[in-house]
């Protein structure tokens, strides 16, 4: 076991003081980053659109929180069906995503914080980057999730095909239900992230996993909805590794343009989040320098996937005439570039 391992063990060995997690229905947890504050605005534009019913809070859990955090928080709760709470990491969870600035430790951090809140027996953990457009979907999941007595319930299997060649059919964290109770089962640190081995063998367990290997079959499913969702995937993290990058940014995955698109229809105020407008993003097209690039073979191997969910991004209720018209004006440059059949 390495030094840091150690440390994470030691430090997150268990829940301390918890919220008793007794009561019917979920709580609606809403990690949110809090140098992208555009994210808890559609979060919320997303959520304010789902059947209610079950759920008793929302808790909004930003990485870093911020006085625009409070300030939407604050605006949304007073129309919000239920609870609307804002839970900021206590120290020393509040150093790490400044000392470490890695994604998933955040992600993690936020997971385990809104897990000691959440006052239901169950809770639901949104994904920022996933949009929802059927207004039923976490009413439906969640009444399959306690119909079957589930652990945890997921609208996906885990990514990972490592483990489903070793019969652990594994779900996906994003808009994942899961027994309160269960989570606090295990001690914090095994929900992180980490490297570890099962039945022998070496791997690296995402969050949750190594908790859900040690979990029955039969306490763990997933039912992918037909329709009615779009998830973009690591958009926060590719936000952050952009950040820190020196020179030119290859964004072969189009998720900085997919953030500059989003800012630009939902925050159109001051800018605060340090990225190139879409004039200078197009320039990115053929220029290998530019601060944002899309010169690379992957980006052209990439872009039709990228553009047929934005398409499914277009067609939810979630963008009025006026930001569609807006969003194909920003893509036009890239549409011409790399046109679709």
């Amino acid at each position: 076991m390495s030094l840091k391992s150690a440390v994470w063990r030691w430090a997150y060995k268990s829940w301390g003081s918890c919220a008793p997690a007794d009561q019917p229905g979920y709580s609606l947890l809403v990690p949110v980053p809090g140098d992208l504050p555009v994210f808890l605005e559609l979060a919320l534009a997303v959520l304010r659109r789902q059947d209610a019913t079950h759920r008793v809070e929302t808790l909004v859990i930003p990485d870093v929180c911020s006085p625009r955090m409070r300030a939407i928080v604050e605006r949304e709760s007073a129309g919000w069906p239920g609870p609307l709470r804002l839970v900021e990491l206590p120290l020393p969870d509040r150093l790490i995503p400044q000392w470490m600035n890695r994604p998933h430790h955040n992600h993690w951090l936020q997971l385990i914080n809104g897990a000691r809140r959440a006052s239901a027996r169950h809770a639901l953990l949104h994904d920022a980057d996933l949009f929802l457009d059927d207004s039923t979907l976490l009413r439906r999941q969640y009444e399959a999730c306690v119909a079957g007595d589930y652990s945890c319930f997921g609208v996906n299997r885990v990514w990972d095909d490592w483990f489903a060649q070793r019969g652990l059919n594994l779900a996906a964290t994003w808009e994942l239900f899961f027994s309160v109770p269960w989570l606090r089962s295990f001690p914090p640190h095994m929900h992180l992230g980490h490297d570890d081995v099962w039945n022998g063998e070496p791997h690296t367990f995402d969050t949750t996993l190594f908790p859900q290997c040690q979990t029955p079959a039969g306490k763990i499913a997933w039912n992918t909805p037909p329709g009615g969702m779009v998830h973009f995937n690591y958009v926060i993290c590719s936000y952050r590794y952009f950040r820190d990058a020196r020179g030119p940014y290859a964004d072969d995955n189009f998720r900085i343009l997919l953030i500059r698109i989003l800012i630009d229809l939902f925050d159109p105020g001051p800018d605060e989040y340090g990225l190139p407008g879409v004039d200078e993003l197009a320039l990115g097209i053929t220029d290998p320098t530019a601060r944002v690039h899309y010169t690379t073979p992957a980006a052209g191997a990439n872009y039709p996937e990228f553009r047929v969910k934005f398409a499914e991004l277009l067609a939810t209720k979630l963008l009025n005439a006026t930001q569609r018209d807006r969003a194909l004006a920003i893509l036009a440059p890239f549409d011409r570039r790399w046109p679709m059949p």
